[in-house]
């Protein structure tokens, strides 16, 4: 069976909140489409990633030649750096709702905030646009010949408007045929509370999933990925 590689971070990861507040088995957004197109969902993503993340694992991860990869783009504020310390995949959030998910391989880069460096004459959101930018064009480069989508999972990142001249070049680089929606994202789909996985938790339960991704199968018919 051809398999659906999701990378991405929680919200591609996806929860067990079947409704808001119940929980039983996990599902992804990847889920919905491997149901869809008869694939096997090979579930990558992890609460937490960055776009960064998703270059790491596409050069370190093994992945089949005939695969298809969907791409879940974080926000641009987190990066991740090389830590001491082993990630904990047992830690619980704010409810079980990410429980009952897969296992990745050891991991033992953690995620920062642009937002939280103090750094002299640093530019916040030329930064952000920069990092994201660039990795979103590397993931596109890493990905060239194979199948690909990708969509934002929380906010709209092609939206955003450098005014450095190199960032803005990397921007106009990247290639938007596989790119779903990229002004919007997953997360500004599903802004009702009753697709929230809980009371305190804003991430898009498997109603939710299923509203978007509804939309999002007849995209992928309509530009033939798979």
């Amino acid at each position: 069976m051809l398999k659906l590689y999701n990378l991405g971070d929680s919200f591609s990861y996806g929860n067990c909140a079947i409704e808001k507040n119940n929980f039983d088995v996990h599902k992804s957004p990847a889920t919905f489409i491997a149901d869809e197109f008869n694939l096997l969902e090979v579930n990558f993503a992890s609460p937490g990633a960055s776009i960064d993340t998703i270059v790491r694992r596409l050069l370190t991860y093994g992945f089949d030649d005939e695969g298809i990869f969907m791409i879940g783009l974080s926000h641009s504020n987190r990066f991740q750096y090389s830590s001491t310390r082993k990630v904990d995949q047992s830690k619980k959030r704010r409810n079980i709702g990410f429980t009952r998910g897969p296992k990745r391989p050891q991991d033992w880069f953690m995620t920062k905030k642009w937002d939280e460096m103090t750094l002299k004459e640093f530019d916040l959101s030329e930064q952000m646009m920069y990092h994201s930018f660039k990795n979103i064009l590397i993931i596109q480069k890493l990905l060239k010949g194979k199948k690909y989508f990708m969509y934002n999972t929380i906010s709209g990142l092609m939206k955003e408007e450098p005014k450095n001249w190199e960032v803005q070049k990397i921007k106009k680089q990247i290639d938007l045929k596989y790119y779903y929606e990229p002004n919007h994202s997953l997360y500004q789909s599903n802004l009702d509370d009753k697709y929230y996985v809980a009371d305190d938790d804003v991430h898009s339960n498997h109603i939710g999933m299923k509203k978007w991704t509804d939309d999002l199968k007849e995209w992928i018919k309509n530009v033939k990925i798979i």
